[in-house]
């Protein structure tokens, strides 16, 4: 949420609370909570708190989590590309997910991406090595927030292969990405 928009429901809290029959000192302080709450909601956390864990046949067998400042430490590829989720050509950056299996020591031959949501895309890893597929943290330079697609996306380069460009490879994209086991 960026702080435009939390001034707009700021401005639409105080246009619906007007009405209300709320002595102005309240209200008044009902607004300084929003705008106190708009300021914390915005600032990005994603840097200390975990926002991916991984499970499942790994190196050493046991759980991982990451934070966005763990990811961002990894090399990081970059790329613009048409989604059919964007208006137009859009630049994402993150880790590249056969650097990200490296990583893990990914032991198994399928992943299960979960999201927020609990949208599950089940891959055979053969299926995505070597597609410049990326776990994307940043849209157009800006960290992903959860409200658009963050804090990861699977995505990768359509633009650059026509056999990117159908729906089996659509369906793999899981947005607000939290959770990926590999068995």
């Amino acid at each position: 949420m960026n702080v435009k928009a939390c001034r707009v429901d700021i401005a639409r809290l105080a246009y619906v609370l007007e009405p209300v029959m709320i002595p102005t000192l309240h209200r008044r302080a009902l607004l300084q909570g929003a705008v106190a709450f708009a300021a914390l909601a915005a600032r990005p956390a994603f840097a200390e708190a975990p926002i991916l864990t991984v499970s499942g046949a790994v190196a050493d067998g046991a759980s991982r989590s990451f934070t966005l400042a763990d990811l961002e430490a990894q090399p990081r590829i970059a790329f613009t590309t048409k989604t059919p989720w964007h208006a137009g050509p859009t630049a994402f950056e993150g880790i590249g997910i056969d650097r990200f299996l490296d990583l893990v020591g990914a032991k198994g031959t399928k992943l299960r991406l979960i999201a927020l949501n609990d949208y599950m895309a089940e891959i055979e890893i053969a299926d995505i090595k070597g597609l410049g597929g990326i776990l994307a943290y940043r849209e157009d330079g800006n960290v992903m927030p959860i409200s658009d697609k963050g804090p990861l996306f699977v995505v990768f380069p359509f633009d650059s292969d026509e056999r990117l460009q159908q729906q089996s490879v659509y369906a793999r994209c899981v947005w607000q990405l939290t959770t990926i086991e590999i068995f």
